[in-house]
């Protein structure tokens, strides 16, 4: 097997930021507020933004929504798997 071809390392699998995320309460909270007013400012370019920036305003919107949405979504699965610990 070529070098180029290797399986990788895990290290690229690590993510500390996601990790801390869902760790941290106080950080989790300022980053979903920081995203969504940008999110609210994406709105406002899809309301009222000039016609060529309203597709790509949408584009990022729809990303933030679904970042969003996987990070909600494995807070709860670490919420559901902290709870079955504790009733164990």
């Amino acid at each position: 097997m070529k070098d180029h071809q290797k399986t990788p390392e895990r290290d690229w699998r690590q993510y500390p930021i996601h990790a801390e995320l869902l760790s941290n309460r106080e950080r989790y909270q300022a980053m979903r507020d920081r995203c969504l007013q940008t999110c609210r400012e994406l709105d406002t370019i899809l309301r009222t933004g000039p016609a060529e920036q309203r597709p790509i305003a949408q584009s990022v919107l729809n990303a933030y929504g679904y970042g969003l949405e996987l990070l909600e979504e494995a807070i709860r699965a670490r919420d559901a798997i902290l709870q079955n610990n504790e009733a164990s």
